[in-house]
């Protein structure tokens, strides 16, 4: 069994997962959650393992509180990547057995749209799985002259009338969404609908990014993206993905970029390199994440 597939088996069955994204509440109100993630790997050729875990965004409505770390690790820190926490832990071969556990409480209070006025190109660029070519431009090309507003209204319209539900979730693998005629929209890894109002927003020269991360539900912690638009210097975060809404814990906006030594789609998992190959292509790896609602 592949990383990935463990990843999704244990959060299936015991609402275990980590992954990568804000709040998206259906309450107006706080909640508290108790978070406790446990890493274990077994690598007794290994001469240097490194993990990187991404850890929610700090925001006004996302806090985190309590954060508790043990293991047998050489060295760590918390890195900063644009404006995303990833917890750096270093091994060297000094156990075969490495071993890494953390904890902490997670206050989500209901999202509210940022206020931006800095510099965003960053947000305009096509990468390897954001496309703004091909039918992307074309269904860009059908809003010429309409403001931002009535941009984003259509393509979300368009998405929901022409892309089939389940066409429209969040896979962690690699996928191809098409239209309701089988038409071609978007291929990559780590992508859903919100990738494609992402990519349409772009397009149009409307700064547009991914927030990876969970959607809780049943207190499972289910993998997925959102879309964050920038309309009249606002991050306002939508859902084309689903019909329901959840709370939703925001890990990064990291999308086709490289951590580390290790070039990835996303990061809403633990990426680990072992002797500089990824962690991904390896079996001796255990991860278990639980999560408890205790407000």
């Amino acid at each position: 069994m592949e990383r990935r597939e463990f990843l999704k088996t244990s959060a299936l069955a015991t609402g275990v997962l980590a992954t990568s994204t804000g709040l998206f509440a259906r309450e107006q109100k706080s909640k508290k959650f108790i978070i406790d993630i446990a890493y274990s790997a077994d690598f007794r050729s290994a001469k240097d393992l490194k993990f990187y875990t991404p850890l929610p965004m700090p925001s006004a409505f996302q806090k985190i509180s309590n954060f508790k770390l043990q293991g047998n690790f050489t060295s760590h820190n918390i890195l900063k990547i644009q404006d995303s926490p990833l917890l750096f832990a270093q091994f060297e071969q000094t156990a075969e057995k490495k071993d890494l556990s953390l904890s902490f409480v997670l206050e989500l209070e209901p999202y509210q749209a940022k206020l931006d006025r800095g510099e965003n190109s960053q947000y305009l660029k096509q990468t390897r799985y954001v496309r703004t070519d091909g039918k992307i431009a074309e269904i860009a090309s059908l809003v010429k002259n309409k403001s931002t507003e009535q941009k984003v209204a259509f393509f979300k319209d368009y998405i929901a009338k022409n892309i089939l539900p389940e066409q429209r979730s969040f896979s962690d693998a690699i996928k191809t969404i098409s239209d309701k005629k089988n038409t071609f929209i978007l291929s990559g890894e780590s992508i859903s609908a919100n990738s494609i109002l992402v990519a349409l927003c772009r397009a149009c020269n409307i700064p547009a990014r991914e927030v990876f991360g969970f959607d809780i539900t049943q207190n499972h912690l289910i993998s997925n993206n959102k879309a964050e638009i920038l309309i009249n210097h606002y991050w306002q975060r939508m859902d084309v993905s689903q019909e329901n809404s959840y709370d939703f814990i925001a890990l990064n906006h990291l999308r086709d970029d490289f951590i580390g030594d290790i070039y990835t789609s996303s990061i809403h998992q633990t990426l680990g390199s072992i002797d500089g190959n990824n962690l991904k292509y390896y079996k001796e790896f255990q991860e278990s994440i639980r999560l408890q609602q205790i407000a």
